[in-house]
């Protein structure tokens, strides 16, 4: 009985003194822990990492970007005249319309 009046003594006291570190007052000196500031100074530079990298993805890469998207207007228009060709001979002409769309599919016809 006495031994597990001390293990609950002793626990006790290792709880208090856990306690008192924790409210224990530092120092005067600010810079003391330097966890804070180096988190806030991986924060700055990440941030003008982000920056310097969306600058070069629009910058530079915008350039590409816009010529990228003029060859595919070019191609849209062309598909378009192609579109409306076809639609004319089809209605104009229709077996000549199947014997393209055989020749461009790649399926031979049968007359």
């Amino acid at each position: 009985m006495k031994a597990e009046r001390r293990d609950d003594r002793h626990r006790d006291s290792r709880h208090l003194l856990k306690l008192s570190r924790v409210g224990t007052v530092r120092g005067s000196d600010p810079f003391e822990d330097r966890g804070m500031l180096r988190t806030l100074f991986t924060v700055g530079i990440m941030a003008l990492v982000g920056l310097f990298l969306l600058k070069f993805a629009f910058g530079i890469l915008g350039g590409v970007l816009g010529l990228f998207l003029g060859l595919v207007f070019i191609a849209v228009k062309i598909l378009l005249v192609g579109a409306v060709a076809y639609v004319v001979l089809r209605v104009v002409a229709p077996g000549t319309a199947k014997r393209l769309r055989d020749r461009i599919s790649g399926t031979p016809t049968t007359y």
